[in-house]
């Protein structure tokens, strides 16, 4: 037995006989190994080879801490739940073509934090930007309602200012905010953060200035 080949046989057998609901005791683990894949190895070797896959990222907890067994958490995709997914990353507005072919390439990927809330983290997120979502007022013109409540939510806090413009309070990404407030400069502001304000007027002084240069001929 090449001891090199334990640790991938190993996770072979935990994937494909144990989930959430079904763990291998050490017994059955070794018993799988050996009619499976011809392995004859003892317990200290695959102690050994279950802290490799851990080293590495696989998600097999301790057996003090499962009580039952050994089992593989963390599991790659099916083939029809990476179609899924390959379907809503091209249909999504804010991701572009060239960024779809990127993405389905093999690359390292960072895995989620523990605990997050998928659907908070995308409701914050006006467009895929990174980096911490704040708090945010918006003062905008009456007529703007309707596409404010379709990007930010219905539970967005508003509160009518009695002269034909209402704040709105959001927490969302400030990269993704400053580029939708762009598009809306005519109706809509910033009022809140101050440093989000001055970075909106900075950009648009920047590009005023650009305009009133000379005509550029192409």
């Amino acid at each position: 037995m090449s001891i090199n080949i334990l640790p991938f046989r190993v996770y072979q057998t935990l994937l494909e006989h144990s989930d959430g609901d079904h763990a291998l005791p050490m017994g059955e683990l070794l018993r799988l190994l050996r009619t499976e894949y011809g392995l004859r190895c003892d317990r200290r070797a695959v102690y050994a080879a279950l802290d490799k896959l851990r080293a590495v990222g696989c998600h097999i907890p301790e057996y003090q801490d499962d009580g039952e067994g050994y089992r593989l958490l963390s599991r790659p995709l099916e083939p029809s739940e990476v179609r899924l997914l390959s379907d809503a990353v091209s249909a999504f507005s804010g991701i572009s073509q060239r960024q779809c072919q990127r993405l389905l390439e093999d690359q390292p990927v960072e895995p989620l934090p523990p605990g997050l809330d998928i659907t908070r983290y995308v409701r914050e997120r006006v467009y895929p930007f990174p980096g911490e979502a704040v708090r945010v007022v918006l003062r905008c013109e009456s007529g703007l309602l309707s596409d404010v409540l379709d990007r930010f939510g219905m539970e967005t806090q508003l509160h009518d200012n009695g002269d034909g413009t209402f704040d709105a309070v959001i927490v969302t990404g400030a990269a993704g905010l400053k580029f939708w407030a762009l598009q809306y400069v005519e109706v809509c502001q910033v009022v809140q953060p101050d440093w989000l304000r001055q970075e909106i007027c900075d950009t648009l002084e920047t590009g005023w200035r650009r305009y009133q240069g000379k005509e550029q001929h192409i």
